[in-house]
């Protein structure tokens, strides 16, 4: 089980103990406008709907991640930058791990609450582009 977390932050102590795998964020003001348009065409032209660049680099985040869940051919947990997770709450997420057979879980924070996202990747039929 490899855990992964977008963030350009230090890792905590408990990060440190559980060998979490940090991915930096993409940030969109690093983005020149024909970069920006060249990701987001495509999605418009599917969708007709626009990501806004913050939107857009946090899809590239994750897409990288998938990557390499996907290279590693290992079950992951994904921790969100504004998760600061306890040894216990990484140890459940391991034994929830261990009781199924899922490819990776997305923990994060919204608001208060966290919300625990699990998601299958059904690595021979998903197609991720960036």
């Amino acid at each position: 089980m490899i855990f992964y977390k977008i963030t350009d932050f230090q890792p905590t102590q408990v990060e440190n103990d559980f060998k979490v795998v940090f991915i930096h964020p993409t940030f969109g003001a690093k983005f020149s406008s024909l970069e920006y348009f060249n990701h987001i065409l495509p999605t418009y032209n599917k969708t007709g709907k626009l990501l806004s660049p913050s939107e857009l680099c946090c899809a590239l985040s994750h897409i990288r991640i998938y990557h390499k869940i996907i290279q590693e051919n290992e079950p992951a947990i994904i921790l969100e930058s504004d998760i600061e997770p306890s040894a216990a709450s990484l140890t459940k997420a391991l034994t929830l791990c261990a009781l199924t057979n899922i490819d990776f879980i997305h923990l994060g924070r919204i608001q208060i609450q966290i919300m625990v996202v699990i998601s299958k990747v059904i690595k021979q039929k998903v197609l991720i582009s960036t």
